[in-house]
This record gives C-alpha cells, structure tokens and sequence, in this order.
C-alpha cells in the first residue's frame, strides 16, 4: 500500500511528537527528581544554618549557665570536709561534747566507705570526685535540756554530717539522760580537697576515757 505524500508527511509530524513528548516526559521527570532533591538539601541546609545561628546566639547563656552550674557544684563541695583520720574523728567527738556540756564513755569508727564516684575521669582513669561515708558510734551523758544543743551541733557543723540513729535513757542517778549516739560523717576527695590533721594540743589521749 502506497501513502500519498499528504498521509506521509501526517506519519511523520505523528512521529515527532511522539518522540518529543517522549523526549521531554523522560527528560523533565528526571529533571524533576534532580531539582527535588537539590530543593530538599537546600532546605536541610537552612534549617541547619537557622540551628546553628540560634546556638551562637545563645552562645554565651549555654556558658553562663554551664559556669553558674560548676560554681553550685563547688558550693555543694564545700560543704564536705576532705577525707580525714582518727584523729579528726576524735576532735570532731571532743568538740561535740564541748558544745553540748556532755560526756563521751567511749567512741567507735567505721572506715571510710565509699558512696559515691563521678562518671569523669582523670588521666589514669581514676573518678575526679569521690565520696565517702564513716559512722561514728558514741556512748553519750548529758542533761536533758543539752540534748538539743547535742543535735544542733551536728546538724550545723562545717563539715557535712548527720544523726543516723540515737537511743535515750533517763539516769536516776543524777537526774540527766545518757544513751548511745549514731553519726555519719561524709567527705570529699578530689582536687580541691585536701586534709590537713588536726592540731591535738591540750586534748589528752589514753585507753580509758580519751576526753578526761
């Protein structure tokens, strides 16, 4: 079958239009993709840029707030005094009985234990700051009315510390209380910590009664 020149040159505009919408479908679907793209990482890319804009701008409050957070942790840590000997344990017991007008029969200690160690490390692994805790065990007299002058002496002492557990008994002999006392003492060891043993002049010590 012969097509006349007209049909022909009807194939043949048929034929570019089929092979330009095929050109441009492929041509612009890909386009497409590539400037999607291109679009979603020039969005992440401000969002970043807005994110980052925001933190330098807030530079300085992440700063204040970090120091201000470094200046309460080292109040807190100034209130625990640093690790010790028995011989701060017996000056802390010696000047408790001073304060309240009481007397001290005897005194025992547990060692240091520890309680806490801080998740930073230094150099060789070891934790930056490290607590600990003692109990100091007491077999008290006193007049009633000197109990709370007792409790208020631990309570406010510099160093941190506090009552565990104490018993009470009334004394028909001399009309005052007498019991056994419980106390835990706390301290810190770290950099800024360092002890330095108490003086013990004029506090005579001996097997019997170490505050006679």
């Amino acid at each position: 079958m012969k097509l006349s020149e007209k049909n022909l040159q009807l194939l043949i505009i048929l034929l570019i239009v089929v092979i330009g919408f095929g050109a441009y479908q492929f041509g612009y679907s890909s386009f497409k993709k590539k400037a999607d793209k291109r679009k979603l990482e020039n969005q992440l890319t401000v969002a970043r840029i807005a994110e980052l804009t925001g933190k330098e701008a807030k530079r300085s409050e992440y700063v204040e707030t970090i120091n201000g957070a470094g200046e309460q942790i080292n109040e807190i840590l100034a209130k625990y005094g640093a690790v010790g000997s028995k011989e701060k344990t017996i000056m802390f017991v010696s000047r408790l009985e001073s304060e309240a007008s009481a007397q001290v029969s005897s005194i025992g200690f547990t060692d240091d234990q520890a309680i806490y160690s801080s998740s930073t490390v230094d150099d060789a692994g070891v934790p930056v700051i490290r607590g600990y805790k003692k109990q100091v065990t007491i077999e008290y007299s006193c007049l009633y009315e000197n109990m709370k002058r007792l409790f208020s002496f631990v309570a406010n002492y510099p160093e941190r510390a506090n009552i565990d557990s104490f018993s009470m008994m009334y004394n028909q002999e001399n009309g005052g209380v007498n019991g056994s006392l419980i106390i835990n003492e706390y301290a810190v060891e770290d950099a800024n910590h360092e002890y330095e043993a108490p003086s013990v002049t004029g506090v005579p010590l001996g097997k019997d009664n170490i505050f006679d």
